[in-house]
């Protein structure tokens, strides 16, 4: 988080320049301090740091969602119990707290970099304890991106992740049809988030019903000749098999994006973990190693 509130200090200092260039007379620099604050949020570090910050951010939405989900069995078998259980678990609980609460004592004197009063949260417990974090997430890095990227130089895959969790399917679609410009109607890229989206037109998916009917009419009109839209409710249709028969099987950001969003399309995952490491030949070591144990 602090590089991005370095980022915002430097907008900030916009306006001190604004009033100095005029008293020093360097009109030169005082344009050329306009044309970088009009990009300064799409430049390289800015980018890679945010994109990091997404799978965080993304990570933290996935896993309240599932939280919420399994809250409700939980709820149930509380119920069921009777509440036997509940004082010895809420003693084991704060025995649990206090033993970590002692342990990062210990261990903010070692790997602490700055005062207590220059960071105030070393663990980034304050970062994660957001009860929206995709709110967050946009109105804190991605928006500032958004508003200054070129066309040309968007990452529509990451325009699409981020509608997609905000439920704006009509906008997925349009991140679809930008990266089957870009990549091609036949890339593997294109073809993963595409099964994506379909999927995300189901009966059963929480989206606006208004959005899955517009969007699944987007597909009908533009995408019926490559993509089985009569099968999306045939849950025994495999769509690993239509994806390597029909994109490019060997691009490996396709599959690993199908990866990603494994629990939204039913495809059996020991077979695509299979296809994708059989496909990790082609990269360079480092690339493999960063897969094998951090995408896997």
């Amino acid at each position: 988080s602090t590089l991005f509130q370095v980022y915002k200090q430097f907008e900030d200092d916009q306006l001190d320049f604004h009033s100095y260039c005029m008293r020093k007379g360097t009109p030169r620099a005082y344009l050329e301090m306009l044309e970088w604050g009009k990009a300064l949020y799409t430049k390289p570090m800015y980018v890679r740091a945010m994109k990091e910050a997404s799978k965080l951010y993304f990570q933290m939405h996935d896993d309240r969602l599932k939280r919420k989900s399994d809250s409700l069995d939980e709820n149930s078998d509380e119920i069921q119990n009777n509440g036997q259980n509940s004082s010895s678990q809420k003693k084991k609980a704060k025995k649990e707290a206090a033993a970590m609460n002692k342990r990062k004592e210990t261990e903010a004197k070692s790997v602490a970099a700055y005062s207590a009063d220059q960071d105030d949260d070393i663990f980034g417990e304050k970062l994660t304890e957001t009860a929206t974090p995709m709110k967050y997430f946009v109105t804190e890095f991605y928006d500032n991106y958004s508003k200054q990227a070129r066309e040309d130089e968007r990452d529509y895959i990451l325009d699409f992740e981020v509608n997609y969790r905000v439920g704006k399917l009509a906008l997925c679609f349009v991140s679809l049809n930008k990266i089957a410009r870009k990549y091609g109607p036949t890339s593997g890229l294109f073809g993963s988030v595409a099964i994506v989206l379909l999927h995300a037109t189901r009966d059963d998916t929480p989206y606006d019903p208004i959005l899955k009917r517009v969007v699944t009419k987007s597909f009908e009109k533009d995408y019926s000749e490559i993509l089985p839209l009569n099968e999306i409710s045939n849950d025994g249709f495999d769509w690993l098999k239509f994806y390597q028969e029909t994109f490019s099987e060997k691009e490996t950001k396709g599959l690993l994006f199908l990866n990603r969003y494994r629990e939204d399309v039913p495809i059996e995952q020991s077979a695509l973990k299979e296809v994708i490491i059989g496909g990790l030949s082609d990269l360079e070591p480092r690339a493999q190693n960063e897969i094998l144990q951090y995408q896997l």
